[in-house]
């Protein structure tokens, strides 16, 4: 039995040191003294001690035989092709061919004695060390050739390349797939690498089991120089599987190349103008340049731009940017240029016209918009605004004027930069006997404007308050409350100059109505007027009631001041009031009970019909709903060359009867009056009517 070096699993180390082998062998020896045969070192051709020579010739002691072996039968090291002398010892040479036993490095041992055999193997059927390929002879020992004893686990790891990615250029990543098992029965760790052509460019740690297999992919970084045809290979302790690959030079980096593109630049503009160009510039190459980049016009048509403008840019490869000119055009003639921005290796381009600037304007001042406070009195300032332009390019300073019935009255020195404008007022303070009516002129170098004015006279003083009293005629005068519900309308008596007609009286059995009447005080400076309006009663029967025939009364009482306003010049005429009216009732026997015989009233005397308030105009006009009026429409007639006016309403409120109590204690008279009334009743339901006599002159 014997020790294999093949079968040796990774975690086992077996390590034979062949000094410790000599240090075992010299434990006990005895050193001796030069020329002696007692065992020693011998260096040179003697015995009893070392031997580095051939072979102990000299001596029968044993001793150490570093040369070729030992001829004297005494035992030794013999590091030579073996021990002929039959004596034990160590023999590092092909063989013992002296059947002594020793350590026997070479081929094998030939002499059939026991020692260490580090040849092929061992013949001679002792035990030893056999680190040759096996153990030949049967005898005990360490065998580390490829055949040991086979009853021990191996671990063999056997590599295989699955796939690459070849080919690949320089700088970039090659990588090898690859399968690694243990064909071995035992479980193994081992660094399993990659190399290229012989250099190692990445491992790694694999830990299996005997039968096991595993896929691994292993990367080598190419840089510049890599390229060419490579022989890869990954490597375990004992196999290694090699494939070839490819890696292609990189190319060669593009050169600059600045590329101009996306020009904006206006089509036409004025010669002077300041125009804005802008392109993009991108950088198509692979490597950084700085350029000059330029904006140029060919001024002179010959397919050349003249350069107006530049600025460097600097770009790595495939970056952009864009570049932006301001460029005045004031040193161009007018025409049609081609324009463009250009790099060294391109240029992009387009036309502008440019237009001749115009010719400025010396400065013209234009007058508009004239107008005056007209009409002012005499001794009254007269005011003329208007509105002076300087329509020029250039500035300028004119005197403007203002001319009134052929004479200068006021003139203004004005100054106005080229378009501006200014509004000037000139002025003539009027004098007594300037009364008339004019045309003003405001007048500038270039201009003239005009507008009508008038100086009145001077005024009269301001005219005193007339006090005055008017009367309604009655002619086509009426109250009309409710008229949906309410058909009996009251009616006033024919009245002039403040007296009732006979042809008006009332039936013999009720008394003779008066005249509606107002005194007041008109005032000219404004045109209004105030004073009171003196309502007689209004009074009449009505038969077929709840309480069969009554009398009633209806007392109008003004509340506050009247008022209103009247235009002398026009005719118009205004009047408002509040009143309250309060109704009285008597229960008769019939409409011929005379009015004195008509007893006590049955209503409370606190029966009223509260706050009507009333504006009158001759302005209004509305669709009747009362029987009375002799057409559908009733409308306000002003002031006449008689003296005669109407003014009407139907935009007014009329509200509920109330405190009137009852009669005989079942009849409310609240409900009696609304009933008979139509009220409560809003605008539109309600209508008045009242012409008037007025003489504004007289107060008559």
């Amino acid at each position: 039995m014997g020790f294999d070096k093949g079968t040796i699993p990774n975690a086992t180390v077996v390590t034979v040191s062949l000094l410790a082998v000599v240090g075992l062998l010299l434990m006990g020896a005895t050193p001796a003294a030069a020329q002696s045969d007692d065992p020693g070192f011998d260096f040179d051709d003697d015995g009893g001690d070392f031997g580095f020579d051939s072979g102990d010739d000299d001596s029968d002691s044993p001793g150490f035989d570093f040369g070729g072996g030992d001829d004297t039968g005494g035992p030794g090291f013999s590091f030579g092709g073996g021990d002929d002398a039959g004596e034990p010892g160590f023999d590092f040479g092909g063989g013992d061919g002296d059947g002594g036993p020793g350590f026997d490095f070479g081929g094998g041992d030939a002499d059939g004695g026991p020692g260490f055999d580090f040849g092929g193997g061992d013949d001679a059927g002792e035990p030893g060390f056999d680190f040759g390929g096996g153990d030949a002879d049967g005898g005990p020992g360490f065998d580390f050739g490829d055949d040991g004893d086979d009853d021990q686990p191996n671990v063999t790891f056997l590599p295989t390349v699955d796939s690459t990615n070849s080919p690949v250029t320089e700088g970039e990543t090659l990588t090898v797939d690859a399968t690694v098992e243990n064909t071995g029965s035992g479980d193994g760790l081992q660094t399993v690498t990659l190399t290229v052509d012989g250099q190692v460019e990445d491992s790694a740690q694999i830990s299996l089991s005997g039968g096991e297999s595993t896929d691994v992919t292993f990367e080598w970084q190419t840089t510049a120089g890599d390229a060419g045809d490579r022989t890869v290979s990954v490597n375990t302790a004992t196999q290694d599987a090699q494939t070839s690959v490819t890696v292609d030079p990189a190319p060669s980096p593009d050169p600059p190349n600045f590329q101009v593109s996306n020009l904006q630049a206006p089509s036409d503009a004025t010669v002077g103008d300041t125009i804005t160009v802008s392109a993009d510039v991108e950088n198509t190459g692979d490597q950084q340049d700085t350029q000059t980049v330029a904006f140029g016009v060919d001024t002179d048509d010959d397919g050349t731009l003249e350069t107006l403008a530049s600025q460097d840019e600097t770009l790595a490869g495939g970056a952009s940017t864009t570049v932006t000119f301001d460029v005045n055009t004031g040193a161009l003639s007018a025409g049609t240029y081609t324009h463009g921005v250009s790099t060294v290796n391109d240029t992009a381009t387009a036309e502008i016209t440019l237009a001749a600037p115009p010719v400025e304007q010396p400065p013209n001042f234009q007058a508009s918009n004239v107008g005056s406070n007209s009409p002012v009195n005499e001794t009254e300032t007269l005011d003329v605004t208007a509105t002076v332009q300087n329509t020029g390019d250039q500035d300028g300073t004119q005197t403007v004027t203002l001319d009134v019935a052929g004479a200068q009255r006021d003139s203004q020195s004005v100054q106005l930069a080229g378009g501006a404008s200014q509004t000037v007022t000139l002025s003539w303070a009027t004098q007594s006997g300037d009364a008339g009516d004019y045309t003003a002129t405001v007048s500038s170098a270039n201009d003239t404007g005009t507008t009508s004015v008038t100086v009145n006279a001077e005024s009269e003083p301001p005219a005193e308050p007339i006090p005055f009293t008017s009367y309604v005629r009655g002619d086509e005068s009426y109250l009309h409350t409710g008229t949906p519900n309410n058909t009996r309308p009251i009616t006033y008596p024919t009245c002039r100059n403040g007296q009732p007609q006979p042809a008006e009286q009332k039936p013999d059995y009720l008394p003779t109505p008066g005249c509606i009447t107002v005194d007041g005080t008109l005032f000219p400076s404004n045109n209004t007027w105030d004073g009171d309006i003196d309502f007689p009663p209004a009074r009449d029967s009505v038969n077929d009631t709840a309480l069969s025939t009554i009398y009633f009364e209806a007392n109008f009482t003004q509340v506050g001041e009247a008022g209103g306003t009247f235009n002398r010049d026009t005719g118009e005429i205004t009047l408002n009031a509040t009143i309250d009216i309060g109704v009285t009732i008597w229960n008769v026997d019939n409409a011929q009970v005379g009015w004195k015989n008509r007893g006590d009233p049955v209503s409370d005397q606190t029966c009223t019909i509260p706050s009507v308030s009333i504006s009158l105009s001759t302005e209004k006009s509305f669709q009747t709903g009362s029987p009375f009026p002799s057409t559908s429409t009733v409308s306000g007639e002003r002031l006449d060359d008689n003296n005669v006016a109407k003014v009407v309403s139907d935009d007014f409120d009329v509200g509920s009867a109330n405190g009137c109590g009852f009669s005989l204690g079942v009849v409310d008279l609240n409900d009696q009056i609304n009933g008979e009334q139509g009220i409560p009743a809003g605008p539109g339901d309600n209508e008045v009517a009242y012409d008037i006599e007025f003489d504004p002159e007289s107060g008559n």
